[in-house]
C-alpha cells in the first residue's frame, strides 16, 4: 500500500469517527414561527446522514472522484456499519467494480474485512442516500 493510500484511509477513518462522535450532540433546528411542528429526528435520519458523510468522504479519496458510481450502499440502523459496492476509475483509467466496508471506525477495501462485517447481514439499502451526498469540498 502506498503512503498516499494510507494517509487517505486514515483521513477517512478520522473524519467518519469525528462525525459519528459529534452528530448525537448536534442540536435540532429551532422551530420557525408560524410553521407546522415537525417530528423530532429519528435514528433513521442519523443513519442516512452517516451514509452521506461516508459517501462524500470516500468520493474525495478517489483518484478520479467524478468517475464514482454507487452500485449498492447498505448500512445498519445507526450508521456504524456501511457496506458499499461501487464503480470508479483506477490509476490506469479503467472503470472497475470494487467494494468498501466501514465498521469499527475503520474503512477498508479488504475482502476479509468485508466478509467479517458485511456478508450475510440484514442491512438497509441506502444507495439513494449515498447518491445525494452533501458537498464537502
Amino acid at each position: 500500500m502506498h503512503r498516499r493510500d494510507i494517509i487517505r484511509s486514515v483521513a477517512i477513518a478520522v473524519f467518519l469517527a469525528a462525525g459519528l462522535v459529534l452528530w448525537p450532540h448536534l442540536p435540532d433546528a429551532p422551530p420557525v414561527a408560524g410553521s407546522v411542528a415537525q417530528p423530532t429526528k429519528t435514528l433513521g435520519d442519523k443513519h442516512l446522514l452517516a451514509v452521506q458523510v461516508f459517501a462524500a468522504t470516500f468520493r474525495q479519496a478517489l483518484n478520479d472522484p467524478d468517475s464514482l458510481q454507487w452500485v449498492k450502499v447498505l448500512s445498519n440502523d445507526d450508521g456504524a456499519l456501511i457496506c458499499a459496492s461501487y464503480r470508479a476509475k483506477n490509476g490506469f483509467g479503467s472503470l472497475v467494480l470494487s467494494s468498501v466496508a466501514y465498521a469499527h471506525l475503520k474503512a477498508s477495501q479488504d475482502g476479509a474485512f468485508w466478509n467479517r462485517n458485511c456478508a450475510g447481514k440484514q442491512l438497509n439499502d441506502d444507495t439513494i442516500a449515498a447518491e445525494y451526498e452533501p458537498n464537502l469540498r
